[in-house]
């Protein structure tokens, strides 16, 4: 793969750690000749959900408040939709977490969006709530594995964004790395996802923030990480679909450095991307 001319997942000021709103990535996205260009904020939290699990208090500062969502996102999306719709097409999505018992929320969310990204940033595992950045570890790691299956069975998400997250925390702590259990819940996550016609994502934000955690080959980045989809290459005979992610927070991230070495990263793998998601396969 040598260019991009689409991306789906892309954040707006509206989540509160972006820049940019949705005219200004549109207008960028046009400029460097983008066929498509999915939005996918983080969406609203259900606030008696979000108690429920005790996420920390400062989650809600990372994603959408619902009037935002209601009244200014999916406003902004609908008048660039049409406006635009003979340079460039548009589609309005999330990037969402999933908590099963939280899946009636999700529906509803759905129902007003072209598609949604499934993002585990957090995820509940025996009682306990887990981080993905920081705390995965043996004892846990199967909770995480475990919300992106059960995810991918709910039949709401397209995209499962950075499914190689865990290995952020994961590999910190595993003197065994890549052990066959891990390798089974792998083998798990892609049959589950060619059933459900569901992509996994390379992650190219990845990238921006490995490197500014200090790792400088791209074979000791956490994520996207290199191992993982060099082991999931084996099932894209079979129908696994990859798509790339910029997962931009601003628009200058539609054509930036980081893609260019992702890039060459996938080239090496060898993995074969998808250029355009099908929404509505």
């Amino acid at each position: 793969m040598e260019e991009i001319k689409a991306n789906y997942h892309t954040h707006t000021y509206l989540c509160n750690h972006a820049n940019g709103d949705v005219l200004d990535y549109v207008l960028k996205a046009i400029d460097l000749g983008f066929t498509e260009l999915g939005f996918s904020d983080h969406n609203p939290i259900d606030l008696a959900y979000f108690d429920k699990v005790k996420l920390h208090k400062n989650y809600l500062n990372l994603n959408m408040s619902m009037d935002s969502f209601l009244n200014i996102y999916l406003k902004e999306l609908n008048e660039v939709i049409n406006k635009y719709k003979d340079k460039i097409k548009i589609y309005k999505g999330s990037e969402t977490e999933f908590f099963i018992d939280d899946i009636e929320y999700y529906k509803d969310l759905r129902s007003k969006l072209d598609y949604m990204i499934l993002g585990v940033h957090f995820y509940s595992y025996k009682g306990k709530l887990i981080n993905s950045f920081s705390e995965i570890n043996e004892e846990n790691v199967d909770g995480y594995f475990d919300t992106i299956i059960n995810a991918i069975k709910s039949k709401l998400f397209k995209v499962i964004a950075h499914p190689d997250l865990f290995c952020v925390s994961y590999l910190n702590d595993s003197n065994t790395k890549f052990n066959k259990h891990i390798l089974d819940r792998i083998d798990e996550l892609c049959i589950e996802a060619i059933k459900n016609n569901v992509y996994l994502e390379f992650n190219i934000n990845g990238i921006r923030n490995s490197k500014s955690w200090g790792y400088k080959n791209y074979k000791d980045f956490p994520y996207p990480n290199v191992k993982f989809f060099e082991y999931i290459k084996k099932y894209q005979k079979d129908g696994l679909k990859i798509i790339i992610g910029l997962d931009a927070h601003d628009p200058s991230c539609l054509n930036d450095k980081a893609i260019k070495l992702g890039l060459e990263i996938i080239n090496k793998i060898g993995l074969k991307i998808e250029p355009y998601l099908k929404i509505n396969d």
